[in-house]
């Protein structure tokens, strides 16, 4: 989290918002893409679409909808951009975007980003496996398989470096992870109803 934190810092708001929603919900560009007010819940994200490459909406690289974790850092994320951008439950969160247009955003906005945060990150794609392996400090990777859309040998796959590294022992809270980080870097929001954890 401390990374990906560095990485917002570096971002304007919509760029901030962009990197939580990969990092901290794991779901696809594609799928960020696509997800529109009305998909956001009180506890989850549902993921039921993705975005073409000349934006127009299209089914998921599964075929199927899933329900992904929404962490509350994410939430007052969302809900502070919304409050700013009010739209109504159908629009798309980010709007319209091409693969060109996140193309460019990519070269010129995120790739600059992460060279000045300092960060080992090829593409906007990598802050998926972020997410996981941030969850998989606090579940069972079945569960975690299930967020990201795969069945979870795929994912035991994926990550066995993460989970044969982690003691099952010593669960570390997703929520408490991020606050901390943001306190640190200095991009926890002043008006964020959550405390950062003392423990």
């Amino acid at each position: 989290p401390r990374g990906i934190e560095l990485l917002r810092a570096q971002l304007d708001p919509e760029g901030a918002l962009i990197v939580s929603v990969l990092a901290y919900s794991g779901v696809r560009p594609s799928e960020a893409r696509a997800l529109a007010w009305r998909h956001v819940g009180a506890n989850t994200i549902r993921v039921e679409r993705a975005t073409a490459a000349d934006g127009s909406l299209k089914t998921t690289k599964t075929g199927k909808a899933r329900n992904v974790r929404l962490l509350t850092p994410l939430a007052d994320d969302l809900a502070d951009w919304r409050e700013g951008h009010p739209a109504d439950d159908d629009a798309l969160i980010f709007g319209h975007w091409t693969d060109s247009r996140w193309n460019n955003w990519r070269k010129r906005i995120f790739d600059p980003a992460v060279q000045a945060a300092k960060l080992l990150i090829g593409r906007p794609y990598d802050l998926r496996h972020a997410a996981a392996s941030l969850w998989l400090h606090e579940r069972n990777y079945v569960q975690v398989a299930m967020w990201l859309g795969h069945n979870p040998a795929m994912t035991h796959a994926t990550y066995a470096h993460v989970i044969e590294d982690l003691d099952p022992d010593e669960k570390v809270d997703a929520v408490t992870m991020i606050l901390h980080a943001r306190a640190a870097v200095g991009t926890l929001a002043p008006t964020s109803a959550h405390e950062v954890p003392t423990t």
